[in-house]
């Protein structure tokens, strides 16, 4: 019931305060899954068109481990995050049209599409590297191919990219590391994905035979490659966090000392 935090024992306020902290930390939530939900989209657009062009397309095990492992427990613990012991003054950035919102959008759309682009010119720059005769126009489209391989490792760092870029949290939802199950799925998962590029000793079942052809180029490609991720891993992050929030979100978000300064009312 909605009315449930009001019902006290003690004549005091805090039980509103408690409902408001609850109400702006839902309304933040709501509004990081819509922008993750938007990345996703993006990027599996970005995936179906490298694929299309190149003639390939993911086998039915790398679309179960992207949507099953890569996106369904990141939307399962998004949300788990506690709101806030504090009462800021600002509302939340509830609006989906604000700047920051599409200002951020756009950015990751365009920082994802060079990373994708870099990734697929790097295999494709090599000397050992023969792309697949297909014909015209495309009947069937094929599995096996090296372009398959590289779009799929690159897609699920960008899904983990995407949710640590864009999660807002503090000041009114606690910090994102202090919602330890999202915090520990995107370790292990970036963690996983990693040893996925240089090793198939990890490699799940349900992923069995799928980057075979992958795991036969050099290894000094497959680090270079998982640098170039891990590179692009981190300017999502800094650029969402270290410079969009600091110019187009109110004082709140910028930095601690603004955040001391402004009235906050703890519940106790």
């Amino acid at each position: 019931s909605y009315s449930a935090p009001f019902i006290s024992l003690e004549s005091s306020i805090d039980c509103v305060i408690s409902l408001l902290c609850e109400a702006r930390g839902t309304i933040l939530n709501n509004v990081e899954i819509f922008k993750y939900m938007l990345a996703l989209c993006m990027v599996k657009y970005i995936d179906s068109f490298a694929l299309v062009y190149s003639g390939g397309q993911f086998f039915d095990g790398q679309y179960l481990y992207i949507n099953f492992i890569g996106i369904m427990p990141v939307l399962l613990t998004i949300g788990l995050a506690k709101p806030s012991k504090k009462l800021n003054k600002v509302l939340p950035p509830g609006n989906l049209l604000a700047w920051y919102h599409i200002i951020s959008f756009y950015a990751q759309v365009l920082l994802t599409i060079l990373w994708f682009a870099i990734c697929y010119l790097y295999l494709r720059g090599q000397e050992w590297f023969h792309p697949p005769n297909l014909p015209r126009p495309i009947e069937t489209f094929k599995r096996d191919t090296l372009d398959n391989n590289i779009l799929f490792l690159t897609t699920n760092w960008a899904f983990m990219a995407s949710v640590t870029a864009l999660v807002i949290g503090h000041p009114f939802k606690l910090r994102l590391w202090k919602n330890w199950p999202l915090t520990l799925w995107i370790i292990l998962s970036t963690i996983y994905n990693g040893l996925l590029f240089i090793t198939d000793a990890v490699n799940l079942r349900i992923l069995h035979g799928m980057l075979k052809e992958y795991y036969e180029l050099p290894n000094s490609f497959r680090i270079t490659l998982l640098l170039i991720n891990v590179g692009f891993f981190l300017v999502l992050i800094f650029v969402d966090d270290l410079i969009l929030k600091q110019f187009f979100l109110p004082d709140q978000f910028r930095s601690k000392s603004i955040c001391r300064k402004r009235k906050a009312y703890p519940i106790k």
